[in-house]
């Protein structure tokens, strides 16, 4: 369910190209690294999606919704589009609202989403229905644990038909920086 849009950037976008999904708690460098890439390279503003639920983390309010967006406001740029506020904890529910959306991804939320295990329900019919519904998908790389960086290697166990929607970015170094670590540190 889509609770609300709100402008983040100062350009207008008829309906999101590149979605980039997230609780964004909060948003650092390492996003703003990513929205920038995309925008240089394809021209086109990202927005971004904050849901109510997640599928790892506890609800939200929709009073810290509205802090997360202040907080992307304050750092606006024109790389950024809009905020959507959601109530959909899994990609395929979020699909469905933004059918032929690319969504923006790293390499740890791309596995995540491969193992299946987020959906109790035959994964390759879920895959089967992102492919219904034109979705892609823009997968940034991420400095694992052991110094190295992930790559289309790593990808070599994925699904097929997720992979045949999937661009892989190789061309971007990842700054080496958690959501989770900032919240640690503060």
């Amino acid at each position: 369910m889509l609770y609300g849009v709100i402008n983040v950037g100062d350009e207008p976008l008829e309906y999101p190209k590149f979605l980039f999904c997230g609780s964004f708690n909060p948003l650092h460098e390492g996003h703003v690294a990513i929205v920038d890439f995309i925008y240089k390279k394809y021209g086109t503003p990202v927005d971004f999606e904050i849901s109510h639920n997640n599928v790892e983390k506890a609800s939200i309010t929709v009073d810290e919704m509205r802090k997360r967006w202040e907080q992307m406001r304050s750092l606006a740029k024109l790389s950024f589009g809009r905020l959507y506020m959601t109530d959909d904890a899994r990609y395929l529910e979020k699909a469905e609202i933004f059918p032929d959306v690319t969504f923006v991804c790293g390499y740890d939320t791309m596995k995540a989403l491969a193992d299946g295990k987020y959906y109790k329900e035959d994964f390759n019919e879920v895959i089967k229905r992102f492919s219904e519904l034109g979705t892609k998908w823009i997968v940034f790389p991420r400095q694992k644990d052991d110094g190295t960086v992930s790559g289309p290697e790593d990808f070599k166990d994925f699904p097929e038909e997720l992979l045949k929607n999937m661009e892989i970015v190789t061309d971007f170094q990842p700054v080496n920086v958690r959501s989770r670590d900032i919240r640690n540190r503060l």
